[in-house]
Formats: structure tokens, C-alpha cells, sequence
């Protein structure tokens, strides 16, 4: 059976689109008979590893990397690395597919020299998702002439021309690192589990929920929401808005006046401060009227949005800041409202502008959904149909039993076969000792 294997130092919850991307792309390799290994966070809960079956392997996270001189890199390198060792099994058989759901430089660094450990024919093609722009990537490479390629390009040079397929979520992101890599780039959504469709129909008694989902943290704009929620509730009192905040106990301690200003700025608003599980996740968006994501262009403008994509499946309009090209063409076709700025004012104003027009918002994102989700299901099916063909084929580990032995065999494994020999001598002598 082939195994592939999915590789996200991001995966630490339930909650985000990397738990989401786990299953979504457990779920179309299970579909062509093929096995697959999970390996995510050494501090993922136990929720997030029992439900995407992964293992705790990593104690770097992508999202914390930078900034750093090319010393602290190659150490993120090396960690990364060595969790991939240590997850590869006892006889070190490479997968027949390398997925990577976030990647950036250090991680492709560490996929590369992974790879590099197996014959070149036995080294399987990898699909990866940029996570971040470049000028959030430099915080996470080297600087310098060898950023980023120092990453990129070496996991290019590790699997040869062709094997590398290489997606970011918006164009915008395509184009920043078109000349990072001589692969093509391909705008392609991020793998995120179906969400169905809400059915629900706006309580017209108590106006339009406005939600919005996710962890705290910088870029959210999630220090917006006092402000807006008090002025667009002041002048529609019926508005109602669900608020989840995911928080750690760190974040919980720092951000804990935050939350209660957000819950208190209006009498419509629920706050949901625990982490939410799947089922829990699917419910409250399918609640939602709208969805809103404020998020500050600064970093999410070149950026996708795995929530933005599950509404958009799921047909439920979205606010999105001005400047975000995730949300661009939705705003275009009438399913989305700008945020003019990212500034309480103007997201009070976006919010009052979707309550006036919320059932042509609908209409718009539902009749988008229709065909939506169904092509970017199919968009995923291809490019790991795609990346399977070029798997390698099971007669490149006969090495194992050749030559090639030694490279395929775990060093334990090998070192046990050179001392077998001197522990028979070793017996022998004592023997005659006595």
C-alpha cells in the first residue's frame, strides 16, 4: 500500500486550518487506497492528535520563527529535522508522498535534507502550500543573498525538476515568490474539511448574527471589536454577534480585559472563549449571517484565509478589509463587504452596510457555494492524482538489500549489523578464556 505523509509543525488544536487541512487530505488519500502518517506539534492537544490520527513530533512553529540570524535558523532546521528522523520508523522507508500544508523556508531547509537521506529515485514528490508572504518570510529565513532560496530552493534541487508542487491561496502570494522558484506556482484554496450549508433563515425579530472565529493573535483585529460592535449595536439595537477567541493560558492572562470589553460593548453579544471542537465549529458557523474578518492588510494582504474558504463552501458572505486579496474577488461578485480600513470605525460601517443588505449577501454567497465547493474538491483530487503518479516505484527499496543498504536502513539498524560480527568474536574469545 502507499503511504503518504503530511508534515505540520502548525497542527497543535482543533481549531484553524491546519487541523482542517489534516483531514481534508486524509480523507482524499484514504479515498485512493493510500495510508497516510500525520505529524504535527509536540504541544498539540490530545483532541487535535486523536482526530487527525498525528503524531507529536515538532517543537518549532511556523508561526513563531522570526526574526533570527542564519545560527537560530539552522537550529529550527536541525530540530525539524531530527523530528522527521525520529517519526521515519524503524527502517527509515521513505513515503511514497510528502504533503506540506504551511510550509515555509526553514521547514522546506529540513524536507530536503530529510529527503536527501534516500536514494534520488526513491525520493518522493512533495506538494506544499506557501503559508506566508515575503516579508513575513523574511522573519522565518536566513537573510541575506541566499534568503529564500537557501529553503525553497534546496528541497527543489532535492527532488529534481517537476516533483515539486508548489500553491499559495491567493495570486497576489504567486506572484511575490514567482522568482524564488524555477517550479511553477499554482493559486489553489487550502485543503479544509466540508463545512454544509447553513439552512437556517435570518430571524428577522432579532436581526443578522455577525461572527468571527479564530485565535488571538496579531493581525486579527481582534482589538477592533469593542469599538464596532458598541456603534453598529447603538444604531441597530438588534444586531447579535458570536465572538470566539481561542486563547492559552498565556494569551488568556494577556488578552483577558480584551475579551470582556468585547463581550460587554453590546447586549447581543455571545463570547466563546474555549477552544472549539469540529461539530461545535460547523454549528456555530452554520449560525452565522455573516462572517467577519477584519483582518490588518499589513499581514494578510498577499495571505488566504482557511475560514474565508469554508464560508465561501459553506455560502455565508464574509467583511473583509480593503487590501486583503483573499477576499477580492468575493467583494467584487457581491457576496462580500469591504472594510474600508482596518479601524474600528470602518468595520462598525461595513457591519451596518451587511445587516442593510444581508439577504442579497446571501443569496449571492449561497448560489457561489453551489459550485464552489464541489471544484475545489475536485482542484484537490487532481493535484494529488497528479503527485501519486509520480510516486516512486516499490522496486527502488530492493537497494535496501544491495548497495544501496546502507543508505535505507536506520543508522541503528546498520550499526547493529557492524557490531554483530565483534560481539560474535567478543563471545568466542571469552569462551576460550575459559
Amino acid at each position: 500500500m502507499s503511504e503518504a505523509l503530511i508534515v505540520d509543525p502548525g497542527l497543535r488544536s482543533v481549531a484553524g486550518h491546519h487541523y482542517a487541512a489534516a483531514l481534508a487530505l486524509t480523507e482524499v488519500l484514504a479515498d485512493r487506497g493510500v495510508s497516510v502518517r500525520v505529524l504535527g506539534s509536540r504541544f498539540a492537544t490530545q483532541a487535535a492528535l486523536e482526530g487527525a490520527g498525528a503524531r507529536a513530533v515538532f517543537t518549532n512553529n511556523v508561526y513563531s520563527r522570526g526574526p533570527y540570524s542564519q545560527g537560530k535558523f539552522e537550529t529550527h532546521v536541525r530540530a525539524t529535522l531530527d523530528g522527521l528522523l525520529a517519526s521515519a520508523g524503524p527502517d527509515r522507508r521513505m513515503p511514497d508522498l510528502v504533503i506540506l500544508p504551511t510550509c515555509d523556508a526553514a521547514l522546506a531547509e529540513a524536507v530536503a535534507r530529510f529527503l536527501s537521506r534516500a536514494p534520488e529515485e526513491a525520493r518522493p514528490p512533495v506538494i506544499s502550500w506557501l503559508l506566508l508572504s515575503r516579508d513575513f518570510a523574511r522573519m522565518s529565513a536566513p537573510e541575506g543573498p541566499a534568503h529564500p532560496r537557501r529553503g525553497y530552493g534546496a528541497l527543489e534541487a532535492a527532488l529534481g525538476p517537476g516533483r515539486l508542487h508548489v500553491f499559495t491561496e491567493t495570486q497576489a502570494m504567486a506572484d511575490v515568490y514567482a522568482s524564488e522558484f524555477t517550479s511553477p506556482i499554482a493559486v489553489a484554496p487550502s485543503p479544509t474539511a466540508a463545512i454544509e450549508r447553513p439552512l437556517a433563515e435570518i430571524d428577522e425579530a432579532q436581526g443578522p448574527r455577525f461572527s468571527a472565529f479564530g485565535h488571538i493573535v496579531d493581525g486579527k483585529g481582534y482589538e477592533l471589536f469593542p469599538d464596532a460592535i458598541a456603534a453598529a449595536a447603538g444604531s441597530r439595537p438588534a444586531l447579535r454577534f458570536t465572538i470566539h477567541a481561542a486563547v492559552n493560558a498565556t494569551s488568556a492572562r494577556k488578552s483577558a480585559d480584551l475579551l470582556d470589553a468585547i463581550e460587554s460593548a453590546a447586549p447581543g453579544v455571545t463570547m466563546l472563549r474555549e477552544e472549539l471542537n469540529p461539530a461545535r465549529y460547523a454549528a456555530e458557523l452554520a449560525r452565522a449571517d455573516a462572517v467577519m474578518l477584519p483582518y490588518d492588510p499589513r499581514t494578510y494582504g498577499d495571505r488566504g484565509s482557511g475560514i474565508f474558504n469554508e464560508c465561501e463552501a459553506a455560502g455565508i458572505p464574509v467583511l473583509a478589509t480593503a487590501g486583503c486579496s483573499f477576499a477580492e474577488s468575493a467583494i467584487d461578485a457581491g457576496r462580500a463587504v469591504a472594510i474600508a480600513r482596518h479601524d474600528a470605525a470602518a468595520l462598525a460601517s461595513a457591519i451596518c452596510e451587511a445587516a442593510e443588505r444581508i439577504g442579497a449577501l446571501k443569496a449571492a454567497a449561497a448560489a457561489h457555494a453551489e459550485t464552489y465547493a464541489a471544484a475545489r474538491k475536485a482542484g484537490l483530487d487532481a493535484i494529488v492524482d497528479t503527485a501519486l503518479k509520480q510516486a516512486p516505484p516499490n522496486a527502488g527499496w530492493r537497494l535496501r538489500q544491495g548497495l544501496g543498504f546502507w543508505r535505507a536502513r536506520s543508522f541503528q539498524s546498520a550499526r547493529a549489523l557492524v557490531r554483530f560480527p565483534l560481539m560474535l568474536r567478543a563471545t568466542r574469545n571469552a569462551r576460550r578464556i575459559k
